[in-house]
């Protein structure tokens, strides 16, 4: 069953994200390799859609 209730971001959001934090930079191409190699979200209507939770957890990181 699909979880409906799942939060998303933009892609821009995740890079977003990734400064705030200060883990560094990254550029867009090498975030989309990281959320296909890591099923980190999924691509809708064209443009990749990050799942929050997750991708939280993969930079080990809270949403604060």
């Amino acid at each position: 069953m699909i979880d409906l209730k799942q939060k998303t971001i933009s892609t821009d959001e995740a890079l977003e994200v990734i400064i705030f934090n200060e883990l560094g930079t990254i550029t867009k191409p090498t975030l989309i390799s990281w959320i296909k190699k890591n099923k980190l979200g999924k691509k809708v209507g064209g443009r990749w859609r990050v799942n929050e939770e997750k991708f939280f957890k993969y930079l080990g990181v809270t949403g604060d």
